[in-house]
């Protein structure tokens, strides 16, 4: 597995509300090749690792979000939406490119 790490701005967290979050994320993801002989498609998939938020203090550090808590799982979900996991997706392509 690889990383990458993502920064995100007004990530919204409840799609048409106004619930948005600031921070980065460290974001693991393997590749998978295609293999025709059996059907199977490959392609990228990910995993959200560790989620920090950004403090609105410029001398603050940013603030690590528990795997257990509520907020963790509504970052990680909006990150897995169409809009984010489309520019993760993205990420991940260049960063194979420049891996390989």
């Amino acid at each position: 597995m690889s990383m990458i790490t993502i920064e995100f701005e007004e990530l919204r967290l409840i799609p048409g509300h106004a619930l948005v979050a600031y921070g980065h994320a460290d974001i693991f993801w393997e590749y998978e090749p295609d293999d025709p002989s059996v059907g199977y498609r490959g392609g990228y998939s990910y995993t959200v690792e560790d989620i920090y938020i950004e403090s609105d203090d410029p001398t603050a550090a940013s603030k690590p979000i528990w795997p257990t808590s509520e907020l963790f799982k509504m970052i990680d979900e909006a990150l897995h939406r169409s809009d984010w996991e489309d520019y993760i997706i993205d990420q991940i392509k260049e960063d194979r490119e420049n891996y390989f």
